[in-house]
């Protein structure tokens, strides 16, 4: 079985959150990181997940970072 290619695949740090993510942050009572960061941490987990599946590692390190985005 072969991987496909996903270095191609990338989410631009920085990029405007949108009008209906940054209602919902001026909503909450409590402070956030910036979209930058949110999506600086996104990325390491994508990565954590990418690296698990090379791995095969389908059981513990999958359902952790999988874990991460729920």
């Amino acid at each position: 079985m072969s991987l496909p290619d996903i270095s191609s695949l990338n989410i631009t740090p920085g990029e405007d959150p949108g009008p209906k993510l940054a209602a919902y942050i001026n909503s909450l009572p409590y402070r956030t990181e910036p979209h930058s960061k949110m999506m600086e941490m996104f990325d390491f987990i994508i990565l954590r997940i990418v690296q698990c599946v090379e791995a095969k590692d389908y059981e513990v390190g999958l359902l952790q970072w999988d874990s991460m985005l729920t």
